[in-house]
């Protein structure tokens, strides 16, 4: 709950988190940097507390989605999806900053991947 106080008039919002108990999701990435020019894969870890329908996707630093990874349904636990530093269309990203984005039942987390 968020009170406010201003002009001698208060009021007060209920703010609620859009993660709930149950609904975090940890994730992780190695390695990273990714030298893709190597041959190396990112393996991107990450763990539900419940099960539910997940959507992985990269983004480059426009915010433009170069890369979707997993759109399905996942079992509460660890997962493990890979990624070879290319793009949907097979095409090898430059290098620089990617981001991962992880969504499932409303929750979500991001991760910095650097690619060589």
């Amino acid at each position: 709950r968020l009170i406010c106080f201003s002009g001698g008039v208060s009021l007060a919002v209920d703010i609620q988190s859009p993660f709930t108990v149950g609904q975090e999701i940890a994730a992780t990435c190695y390695p990273n940097p990714l030298h893709a020019s190597a041959g190396e894969r990112s393996k991107i870890s990450f763990s539900l507390k419940e099960e539910g329908h997940v959507v992985i996707q990269l983004f480059d630093s426009k915010g433009i989605c170069v890369k979707t990874l997993y759109i399905g349904p996942k079992q509460k636990g660890l997962h493990v999806v890979e990624w070879n530093g290319h793009d949907d269309k097979g095409v090898a990203l430059s290098p620089g900053l990617y981001y991962c984005s992880i969504k499932c039942n409303g929750a979500y987390t991001s991760l910095k991947i650097s690619l060589f």
